[in-house]
């Protein structure tokens, strides 16, 4: 009962509360001028020219980002003029006013220099433009709507703050529609141009202006209060770390219209306005809700309470991620009842798709983004942002050449979903943080809570994959690898065979996963749920049981942010249960128990079962680490002497090939994979350096090349979602990189030892990986863990440091590529279903 009283009372409650009238309201307006956009975008669309159409998107566009300029103004006037208001509302008049200098002054320094260079931008920025007026009339128009618009905000935020959302809402809607009846009856009846459009907007922009500030000096009794220039900068400085966090997340959500107004032809670029118009409707559904409710939430978070918190969660489920959804699914039908334009619809109903799901992701984004805005946390906001923004940016400029206006769909989808992982990791890690009893068991309930849903994702996708095996092989969800295993595991079918076939390299995986191929296909994915809660369980007693971890939010989504493991659910896999023994290895060495060698040497023999050359290098780093311990050394010195011992071992290769079959093994793949014969160096200085130097290469790429070279396309245009997840995991590998190296550098500065460790097994297993004749980054995703973990323990400041590198790692090469093909992947094939498959058993 009581569960179901604290669902039940959040819905009771905004029946009768006033964030329920605020946001009816709100709702009313917002769907109204939506509504009418969206109803006579067709009529301009066949109006006006293709490119007469594109200039005005473009001025529309424009508004939108100029808008970057209220730098967060936008979010604090509504903060602040509540405050005061309820403080008594003394200091109504003077907080208003101090506002409103702010918004007139931003707006004529962005608005002066773009009226003087708008030649420039319609004749140079601008592809395809339409023939030009000498004064470049559509464009300067365009700048003097921004001035008034801009300074317009601050009235709106007025009445926002003060919970008057019916002022509001009545005054947009009036002159929303007073602006299009003006526009439409000009272009109709005067010049189907684009200045013909913007000459009335602009007009009844400017009337707005004077309506709503004649009508907020009669609300304040005509009381001026004195505003200094000192109260603006004063304004201006104590926003500044908030204000700059804003304008990256502002940034972001222009990215797709300001690269694609110089990208595209000005024709699609019409298009997509027009198109995104219609998505983006659904984006301004999230503004009814956030406003009414974070008046409250400035008030009652502070306080500890969550009652309106639980409301808004509650509304923004059912008022904006459902409706996102459902729009998703019917997207193209949607378009085709609207625009009856064969060659909009064909270029508009996949960005119009993504920026759907875009919106109902960054609904969800908002309920711990309104978290952060109550309590200041701009240091997170503006790196979410600022990341956003250089992914973003980097993704606009390589692919929008390539695939045109479908980039800004994905780059939307992009954006919000790295702005949802952003919201929560800063959830876990202040619910820790500010739990009465900060211990170990609060860290891991959110532990498990993540890791259940992750599990639970896994499990459910991998038996939609064997259910529907075929479409997930066309849309590049099912593994190549592991669908070959599936199928050589049922061909086997008993020990006899495999041992008669001489497929012992599947030794390991004929037993972990005799289930599947005895019992049923789908017990591979219980099998593989099993061995993930095992990982899951050896993560939490080797990291979060512990010291190690100062940030928890980064522990906590130590092995579930390696999303490429849900692709490897369906099937037998090496990753999975070799992910268990690296884990299992490294507890071992960090905890050090009683015969802990015996048992490390035990642990890489399983390793062995399932990769060979995997087992011997676990084994050659407890070797390694029992020396150490004995001679006192520490686990820095451990990397250092690994590395040396792979400088020696790299050119005699081919010499122990002779008399050790790992050797032999990996010269005959390395072959293979490349297709010609390897020619055996001599142990001359040129050919030792030689091979020194393709080692080190190797190293580098076994690093970065999964990020910056990336495989996401296939030949037929469609996603290749197992790429997606290769890229993903290469750029946490980067990441992982430099954490590692930092805390085994600087490891005076870090001296815990359960991170020095962890360090030590991810850098000494990735040089000896590397030793191989072929790059396989592939191999180290059962190290991920361990390079979260140890980037979790490293300070704030070097943390922040480390993801900004990594960034501009995966995008400073792909920006400086962004004139070359982007490299595809054939789509793949089988001969049979692997998951559906029964061999005949011999008698």
């Amino acid at each position: 009962m009581s569960q179901l009283k604290r669902i039940v009372e959040p819905v009771i409650a905004l029946r009768q509360s006033q964030a329920l009238r605020n946001t009816a309201f709100n709702f009313v307006g917002v769907i109204w001028r939506a509504g009418l956009s969206i109803l006579l975008i067709p009529f301009y669309v066949h109006r006006l020219s293709p490119q007469e159409w594109g200039l005005v998107a473009f001025c529309i566009a424009l508004q939108g980002i100029l808008a970057l300029c209220e730098v967060g103004l936008g979010q604090l006037i509504p903060r602040e003029i509540s405050r005061a208001k309820a403080s008594g509302g003394s200091n109504l008049p003077r907080t208003f006013g101090i506002f409103s200098a702010a918004y007139m002054g931003v707006g004529a320094l962005v608005a002066a220099p773009g009226f003087l260079f708008a030649g420039w931008i319609q004749t140079h920025w601008l592809q395809g433009t339409a023939a030009a007026s000498s004064g470049h009339i559509e464009v300067r128009l365009a700048f003097v709507m921004f001035f008034f618009q801009f300074w317009n905000a601050v009235h709106l935020g007025f009445w926002n703050g003060t919970q008057e959302q019916k002022t509001v809402n009545v005054r947009q809607t009036l002159f929303a529609t007073a602006k299009h009846g003006a526009a439409a009856f000009l272009v109709l009846l005067w010049s189907p141009t684009a200045a013909a459009y913007l000459v009335g907007f602009t007009t009844l922009t400017g009337v707005e202006w004077s309506v709503n500030r004649w009508s907020i000096r009669k609300q304040l009794a005509n009381e001026r209060a004195l505003v200094k220039l000192t109260d603006v900068l004063a304004l201006l400085k104590e926003t500044a770390g908030f204000s700059v966090a804003i304008f990256a997340g502002m940034a972001v959500s222009q990215i797709d219209r300001f690269t694609l107004s110089s990208l595209v032809s000005l024709a699609d670029y019409g298009r997509y306005i027009a198109v995104a118009s219609l998505g983006l409707a659904f984006f301004q559904v999230q503004g009814p809700v956030l406003n009414a409710f974070l008046p409250r939430l400035s008030t009652e978070l502070p306080r500890g309470e969550r009652r309106s918190l639980r409301q808004l969660a509650l509304a923004v489920v059912v008022l904006n991620l459902l409706p996102s959804l459902l729009m998703a699914a019917l997207a193209p039908t949607i378009l085709r009842w609207w625009i009856r334009d064969a060659q909009l619809q064909s270029v508009g109903a996949l960005p119009l798709q993504l920026i759907f799901l875009a919106v109902g992701v960054n609904s969800l984004y908002q309920i711990f983004y309104q978290q952060m805005v109550v309590f200041g946390s701009a240091k997170v906001i503006g790196t979410i942002n600022v990341v956003n923004l250089i992914v973003g940016s980097a993704f606009m400029l390589y692919f929008a050449p390539r695939i045109g206006v479908e980039a800004g769909g994905w780059v939307w989808l992009l954006c919000a979903t790295l702005q949802l992982a952003g919201g929560i990791l800063w959830a876990a890690k202040s619910r820790v943080k500010t739990a009465r009893n900060p211990d170990r068991a609060s860290i891991r309930a959110v532990y498990w809570r993540i890791t259940f849903c992750f599990a639970a994702a896994g499990f459910i996708g991998a038996l939609l994959i064997q259910a529907n095996f075929w479409p997930a092989l066309a849309a590049g969800l099912s593994v190549t690898d592991v669908a070959a295993l599936a199928h050589s595991l049922h061909e086997i079918g008993t020990l006899k065979i495999l041992f008669y076939d001489d497929r012992v390299d599947l030794l390991g995986l004929f037993v972990l996963y005799a289930p599947g191929y005895l019992v049923g296909s789908w017990m591979f994915a219980v099998v593989n749920l099993a061995l993930l809660l095992i990982a899951a369980w050896l993560y939490e007693h080797l990291v979060l049981n512990g010291s190690a971890a100062k940030s928890n939010g980064f522990a906590l989504v130590g092995i579930c942010a390696n999303v490429f493991l849900l692709l490897l659910m369906p099937g037998p896999n090496k990753e999975l249960p070799l992910l268990v023994l690296s884990l299992a290895i490294c507890w071992t060495l960090v905890t050090r128990p009683r015969q802990w060698i015996v048992m490390g040497i035990a642990i890489a023999a399983g390793a062995a079962a399932f990769r060979l050359g995997y087992g011997a290098i676990l084994a050659a780093i407890v070797v390694t680490a029992a020396l150490a311990e004995t001679l006192k050394r520490s686990e820095a010195e451990v990397v250092v002497v690994v590395g040396g011992a792979c400088a020696v071992v790299v050119p005699l290769i081919w010499l122990g090939a002779e008399w050790l079959p790992l050797f032999h093994i990996n010269i005959e793949t390395a072959q293979r994979i490349s297709g010609q014969v390897l020619a055996a160096p001599d142990l001359s200085f040129l050919s030792i350096s030689q091979s020194l130097l393709a080692w080190l290469k190797r190293c580098l790429l076994n690093t970065a090349s999964l990020a910056v070279y990336p495989v996401v396309w296939q030949s037929t245009g469609a996603p290749y979602w197992v790429g997606v997840g290769y890229w993903l995991f290469g750029i946490l590998n980067v990441l992982a990189f430099g954490a590692c190296t930092v805390t085994a550098l600087a490891r005076r500065s870090f001296p815990d030892r359960g991170p020095q460790i962890m360090a030590m097994c991810w850098l000494s297993a990735w040089l000896m990986l590397s030793v191989s004749l072929y790059v396989q980054p592939r191999y180290q995703m059962v190290l991920l863990p361990l390079g979260i973990a140890t980037f979790a323990a490293l300070p704030s400041r070097v943390r922040v440091r480390l993801l900004m590198v990594t960034v501009l790692c995966v995008c400073v090469p792909m920006a400086i590529r962004s004139n070359h093909l982007f490299p595809v992947v054939q789509p793949d094939v089988f001969k049979a279903n692997p998951y559906d498959w029964v061999p005949e058993r011999p008698q």
